[in-house]
């Protein structure tokens, strides 16, 4: 009983004290409002999302279409140019590529695949592509 007691003393004790802060402070006025602003939008990124040419990524397929891949959760476009390459670093049709698939991808300056491989693991840069100049 005394347990119950304590229970019900503390929790009075505690609507009291928070029903006196309420009192006191009185009603918020106007001036004190926060002013909540507006979400700008944000922008389109990919895996690094640097902008750097040339950049070599690695990722897991989740959607592919004929305008780009999901990869790792990310949208990046496909280049209008873009290769296909088998793990033996043959060409191949993009129907190959299905969710689930581990590749590798080669991002130009403005984050479009302009090279996208079957990743063996190695995760190295087909030897295609070791020229850097040989495609956009």
């Amino acid at each position: 009983m005394k347990q119950i007691l304590k229970i019900a003393t503390s929790w009075l004790t505690t609507i009291f004290l928070i029903s006196a802060l309420v009192i006191c402070k009185g009603p918020v006025a106007a001036e004190d409002a926060v002013e909540i602003l507006p979400i700008s939008p944000v922008p389109e990124v990919s895996p690094g999302g640097s902008g750097v040419a040339d950049r070599v990524e690695i990722g897991t397929i989740d959607r592919i279409d004929k305008k780009g891949v999901v990869v790792c959760d990310a949208f990046i476009s496909f280049s209008p140019s873009v290769v296909f390459l088998s793990a033996a670093q043959k060409p191949i049709s993009s129907s190959r590529f299905k969710p689930g698939t581990t590749v590798g991808f080669r991002l130009n300056s403005k984050n479009r695949i302009v090279a996208m491989w079957i990743d063996t693991g190695k995760k190295q840069l087909p030897e295609l592509f070791l020229n850097t100049t040989a495609y956009p």
